[in-house]
């Protein structure tokens, strides 16, 4: 619904170059209950919008899919500072580190659920993994809204991870956005859990 809102589309296409990618397949995870029962639940997995400059290295990241006006402001936001630095990677990096500091300094992304490798995740870690990527659905703009449990933390976190490093291209942002601030892992396929792997905790 965000990216087919005319307000954003118009946007985009005024200011900037829309590029789409897939960088991941999707991850079908199956709990076997006992009994024949099964629940299946596929992981589309999470998204993330870079605004980059003229030579794809990027400037700022929207992890996550949120509400048409969260994503407005953020665009208006990244377009702002692009012509407000040139680009220039120090101002770039000054900006977010002024922008980290406003949003109370590097914190840890808050983990109800500690997040195991997938090779050795067992079936409640996958339950637990999923719900903490989770979506909260809250009722905005006269719409139902899908939006990050913690929108905050990941912006706080890309903050903190663009105000240190040298400016890159999305893909060399991939792994650190999807795996490390999103707990996202970059992989697809399936896994099956039998009944004997869910345990109470």
């Amino acid at each position: 619904m965000t990216f087919s809102d005319k307000t954003i589309v118009n946007f985009v296409k005024q200011h900037f170059v829309p590029v789409w990618e897939s960088v991941a397949p999707t991850r079908v995870t199956t709990f076997d209950l006992g009994g024949g029962k099964t629940v299946t639940g596929i992981n589309n997995g999470e998204i993330a919008l870079y605004v980059c400059r003229p030579d794809g290295k990027v400037i700022d990241i929207l992890p996550g899919l949120r509400s048409p006006q969260e994503t407005l402001d953020f665009l208006r936001a990244a377009k702002a500072a692009l012509e407000r630095t040139g680009g220039d990677e120090a101002a770039v990096r000054a900006t977010h580190r002024r922008l980290l500091k406003a949003t109370g300094g590097a914190r840890p992304l808050p983990s109800v659920l500690p997040v195991q490798p997938a090779e050795r995740r067992d079936a409640t870690d996958e339950i637990r993994n999923m719900a903490k990527k989770s979506v909260l659905v809250t009722p905005t703009e006269r719409v139902m809204v899908v939006q990050p449990k913690r929108p905050g933390a990941l912006r706080a976190a890309i903050h903190a991870s663009l105000s240190g490093a040298a400016l890159r291209t999305p893909d060399g942002w991939k792994v650190h956005v999807f795996e490390t601030i999103m707990s996202e892992p970059l992989k697809g396929g399936s896994r099956r859990f039998a009944p004997a792997s869910l345990t109470v905790r």
